[in-house]
C-alpha cells in the first residue's frame, strides 16, 4: 500500500476515534483535533465535481460540536 494512502486512511480512521472519544468527554480540544484530523479527507473530497464535494463540509460540524461544548461548559 502506499504511505500516501496509509496515512490518508488512518487520518480519517483516529479522526472518528477522536470524535467519538470527545463526544463522550465533552471536550472542546479533543473535538478540534478530530477536526483537524479529517482536514487531509475534507481537502480531498472538496475538489469533486459531484455531490462528494459536502465531505469537505464536515470540519465545519466539528467546528459547530465544539462551540456547543464551549458553551455548555461555560452555562455550568
Amino acid at each position: 500500500m502506499n504511505l500516501i494512502v496509509f496515512l490518508w486512511w488512518m487520518s480519517g480512521i483516529l479522526s472518528l476515534g477522536v470524535l467519538f472519544f470527545a463526544i463522550i468527554a465533552q471536550s472542546v480540544l479533543w473535538t478540534l483535533i478530530s477536526g483537524a484530523l479529517f482536514l487531509p479527507i475534507a481537502y480531498y473530497f472538496g475538489g469533486a465535481e459531484n455531490a462528494f464535494r459536502f465531505i469537505g463540509l464536515i470540519p465545519l460540524i466539528h467546528i459547530v460540536l465544539a462551540c456547543v461544548f464551549f458553551w455548555m461548559k461555560k452555562r455550568n
